[in-house]
C-alpha cells in the first residue's frame, strides 16, 4: 500500500536554490561512498481510511482474532555502528562523479 501510494510517482526533492537534493551512503558491495537521490516526503492520505476500516472490523462481533492487540508490539533492536572503513568524501566530489542508471 505504501509503495503504490508513494514510491511509484515521488519526485526528487530540491534545495531552496532549486538544486536536486542528494545524500552520501556507504555501499557494502563496492566498498565506496556513493550518491543517492533524496525524494520528497511520503504522504499518508490513505492511512486514515485504512484505520477506520480496521476499527470497524475490530468492533464487528462476527469477526474473531487469534492474537490480542497487547501482544502485537515488538522491541526495537539497537542500531549497529557505522560499517564504513573509509571516511566519507566531500559532497561536492561525490556529486560530480554521480552517474544514474536511468
Amino acid at each position: 500500500m505504501e509503495h503504490n501510494e508513494n514510491i511509484v510517482a515521488r519526485e526528487q526533492a530540491t534545495t531552496a536554490t532549486g538544486e536536486p537534493r542528494v545524500k552520501q551512503v556507504f555501499c557494502k558491495k563496492s566498498k565506496q561512498w556513493i550518491v543517492k537521490k533524496i525524494y520528497k516526503p511520503h504522504t499518508t492520505k490513505f492511512i486514515q481510511t485504512l484505520i477506520e476500516k480496521v476499527i470497524e472490523n475490530r468492533r464487528n462481533p462476527n469477526i474473531t482474532f487469534k492474537d490480542s492487540t497487547a501482544s502485537l508490539t515488538q522491541p526495537q533492536p539497537p542500531l549497529p555502528p557505522n560499517i564504513a572503513p573509509v571516511p566519507k568524501p566531500p559532497k561536492k566530489a561525490a556529486t560530480s562523479s554521480f552517474k544514474s542508471r536511468f
